[in-house]
């Protein structure tokens, strides 16, 4: 079971190193956060890289296991 402690909308390109940490995935840092997610988005999205809109609003979820 999860507890939200905080929900908050971020364009994609103000996404802070810490946020990329707390999300805990890769090796945690910003560079694997934005590289990782901006396939994710491009292949959901069916767009290609080039397309991709850097000021995209990414909706950030804050939690804990409880």
């Amino acid at each position: 079971m999860i507890q939200i402690e905080k929900i908050e909308c971020t364009p994609y390109n103000k996404i802070t190193p810490e946020f990329a940490q707390i999300e805990g995935e890769g090796d945690q840092s910003l560079t694997y956060w934005k590289k990782v997610h901006k396939a994710y988005y491009c292949r959901e999205q069916n767009i290609p890289e080039t397309e991709f809109d850097e000021n995209m609003m990414i909706v950030c979820e804050y939690f804990k296991c409880i």
